[in-house]
């Protein structure tokens, strides 16, 4: 059998691995990352282990993003961007006062652009110094 360096060095093709019969690498089989499978967030199947890694890491965050000064900070931010952002993306509807149900709705989900970027900056930032520091994430 070839493999895929031998046929790069010999300009042959390489032969496909269902068609010969040849199994499949043992990396592809268990779900790791290997020369036939590229790590990252999409890889394969999601182990017990690494389940509850992520499950551990997402309440880390809503923790940090849940904080009262984390929440505070956000609602500053909002109260301060949110108008800015909505004059200079419908100023025609405010100058022609059409303020209808559509106007509020658009109003609502701009406040809660520059609160979720605030919220997750935030709770980021308190990750890494809780990553830094070795600090427990329930402490204020």
């Amino acid at each position: 059998m070839t493999s895929a360096s031998d046929s790069v060095a010999t300009g042959q093709a390489a032969p496909d691995r269902v068609a010969t019969g040849q199994a499949a690498p043992d990396s592809v089989a268990t779900g790791q990352a290997g020369p036939d499978r590229p790590s990252g967030p999409i890889s394969g199947p999601i182990s017990g282990i690494e389940r509850r890694h992520f499950r551990g890491r997402v309440r880390l965050f809503l923790r940090y993003a849940t904080r009262g000064g984390t929440v505070k900070r956000a609602l500053k931010v909002a109260c301060v961007i949110t108008p800015i952002l909505i004059v200079l993306n419908h100023s025609a509807e405010i100058v022609d006062l059409r303020l209808g149900r559509a106007f509020w709705l658009q109003v609502a989900l701009t406040f809660c652009v520059p609160y979720c970027v605030s919220t997750f900056s935030s709770a980021m930032a308190a990750i890494a110094e809780h990553h830094r520091m070795g600090t427990d994430p329930s402490a204020p």
